[in-house]
């Protein structure tokens, strides 16, 4: 299945625990750059891979987690 702008085309795989699993699957604008996912007071970060897997009904790619920064007080 083709995404449309609001069906998920990504998947964020790692990072904290407490980014709910509801969060994870995703649409994304460009699946080439990364996302930045504000949790609190803090970002996660996630990569794209060259990975595709299926979530449901859809086909979406794997993002993987790199990091986390915290927003300026």
């Amino acid at each position: 299945m083709v995404p449309t702008r609001h069906e998920p085309n990504a998947l964020l795989v790692g990072g904290p625990s407490t980014l709910p699993d509801t969060e994870r699957l995703r649409c994304v604008p460009n699946n080439d750059d990364p996302v930045k996912i504000e949790l609190g007071n803090r970002y996660e970060h996630f990569v794209p891979t060259s990975e595709i897997t299926t979530s449901g009904e859809w086909t979406v790619q794997v993002f993987t987690w790199i990091c986390r920064t915290y927003a300026a007080e």
